[in-house]
Order: structure tokens, then C-alpha cells, then sequence
């Protein structure tokens, strides 16, 4: 989580994303939320990070875009439970490995999906926690 309260996912490269969900455990009721993103949008955090990596507004893509060579992003912002502390998070993120275009067979494997995290102390530099998409296990 940043420190603005929220998420942010990136996915870059040819993977096509269809939705994403997070779900969060919160320790003080022993309950579940989950949090569903059928279209992409970007947070203030995540719009910065993007830019300043090169995926300037016109290199993204929306959910469901096959382009490739493009990045989609997804700040999710997190329900508030009073007192309530988050011990677990699952993201889901439904995607196709292998995105349109001209190219007959973009390289999926060198997609990944990013998290933004917030730093452990102020002043500190952002965080980027990374994993490798796994084609033979994307689906739609």
C-alpha cells in the first residue's frame, strides 16, 4: 500500500488484462473484502511512476486492449474498516498472455506485474515489489 491509502498495480509489456480483484483479511472482525477492478484507473502515485518510467498517458492501454508494447495500471483504493488492520492481500489479475497487433507472437515472458509500496520510512525511496507473469497459467 503507499502512503496515500492505495494500491497501485502495473502490468506492462504485451500481457492483455481483463479485470483484476484484491482481496483484503482485516485481524480485527476476521473478515474478508474484496475489491474488483473491471476498468483501469490511475492514481496520482502511479500516473508519476508510469510517466517517469516512459509510459507516458499515450503508451497505456485500458483493460481488455491487446496493443503491445504498452503498460496498464490500477490504483485501488481501500475500504476503511475502524481499527482495523489488513493481515493479508490477495491480487487476482485475469489475463491473456499474449497481446494484438502485428506482431505474430509478442514474448509474454518478459511481462511482469509491479506493486507500488510505500517506503518504510519517510524520505525513503519508493518500493517496487515485481512478479514474472507465467503464460502457461494466465487466463481470461
Amino acid at each position: 500500500m503507499n502512503t496515500d491509502g492505495r494500491l497501485d498495480i502495473l502490468v506492462q509489456d504485451d500481457t492483455t488484462v481483463v479485470r483484476m480483484f484484491l482481496r483484503l483479511h482485516y485481524v480485527c472482525c476476521d473478515v474478508w473484502r474484496t475489491v474488483s477492478a473491471s476498468s483501469s484507473k490511475i492514481g496520482e502515485n502511479l500516473n508519476n511512476y508510469m510517466s517517469d518510467h516512459g509510459y507516458l498517458p499515450a503508451g497505456r492501454k485500458v483493460f481488455g486492449s491487446q496493443a503491445i508494447d504498452r503498460a496498464v495500471g490500477h490504483t485501488f483504493t481501500l475500504p476503511k474498516m475502524l481499527n482495523a488492520t489488513i493481515t493479508e492481500a490477495r491480487l487476482t489479475v485475469n489475463a491473456e498472455p499474449i497481446g494484438g497487433g502485428e506482431v505474430v507472437f509478442p514474448d509474454p515472458h518478459n511481462d511482469a506485474i509491479h506493486a507500488l509500496v510505500a517506503p518504510d520510512d519517510i524520505g525513503s525511496p519508493l518500493q517496487i515489489q515485481s512478479w514474472m507473469i507465467e503464460p502457461a497459467l494466465a487466463t481470461s
